[in-house]
């Protein structure tokens, strides 16, 4: 089974050709480590909604932390226990 972090390399990689995501470090910024700009990132966050079935809303991309490999798997994880906690 795919982890939500290879997952999102994987997204990643297909967004950036030209860049090696394994390279990211956890506390590095996406859009400032040149991995992928906003256009790219918004894409990733659309792909992670669809597979994950899950919303960012505006609190989201207001959190620093959501823009880091770390902070976006935690993000991620705490949306799916929200979710499941609601069912």
């Amino acid at each position: 089974m795919e982890t939500t972090r290879e997952y999102i390399l994987e997204k990643l990689s297909l967004i950036t050709l030209s860049v090696d995501v394994t390279a990211l470090l956890d506390d590095d910024n996406i859009i400032e480590s040149a991995v992928c700009d906003s256009t790219g990132f918004l894409e990733l966050i659309m792909a992670l909604e669809d597979k994950f079935d899950i919303f960012f809303d505006d609190d989201d991309f207001n959190n620093r932390f959501l823009y880091t490999l770390s902070g976006l798997e935690l993000i991620i994880k705490k949306k799916i226990e929200s979710k499941n906690d609601n069912s």
